[in-house]
């Protein structure tokens, strides 16, 4: 029997089955919907994970930087300390900060790549902008960094000069890898 508040997840761990059946093994993340953050316990999403074969080196679960900062890293925390990846969605708005604690607890950091970004955004002596510091931080941490959406060929190869390790859309692979 499914739990009720675990229903948001069942097409995303459905995708990660049917990856499985057909033996492709990509690294799936599922998003935690932010409204759902303080009602969720990482026991729970580890065991609807588990039963339905998900795998802790494959699968991570994405959770909210603004929810963190306003309730807290106990999810994440929970969920590291049972073997899953966490990765960060981003948020100009309340950005944490990148320390030891930051390297123990995520595994990405995802965000919303500028259209036209300078290609010394994440240069120790480049770009200064908010975004390019906070890459800077994420790299010393030794986080993955992914553009969320990657618009264009160009934009790809730009995001990966500039510092972004992963891309999502159309053209992510175009210059990410």
């Amino acid at each position: 029997m499914i739990r009720p508040h675990l229903r948001a997840f069942m097409p995303g761990i459905a995708a990660r089955m049917a990856w499985k059946e057909r033996g492709i093994y990509a690294v799936l993340s599922l998003s935690v919907p932010a409204e759902m953050y303080v009602r969720l316990e990482a026991d729970l999403l580890h065991e609807a994970a588990q039963e339905a074969g998900c795998t802790r080196h494959l699968m991570g679960f994405e959770l909210c930087e603004r929810e963190i900062v306003t309730h807290g890293a106990g999810l994440a925390e929970a969920l590291r300390e049972r073997g899953w990846g966490v990765v960060l969605r981003g948020d100009d708005q309340c950005p944490l900060p990148f320390g030891a604690r930051a390297r123990s607890l995520y595994t990405e950091l995802v965000l919303e790549a500028p259209e036209t970004p300078s290609p010394f955004l994440a240069l120790e002596d480049g770009d200064r902008s908010p975004l390019g510091r906070r890459l800077i931080a994420a790299k010393a941490a030794g986080l993955t960094i992914t553009a969320e959406n990657v618009r264009t060929a160009a934009q790809a190869k730009t995001l990966a000069i500039a510092g972004f390790d992963r891309g999502g859309g159309p053209f992510a692979e175009a210059g990410l890898r």
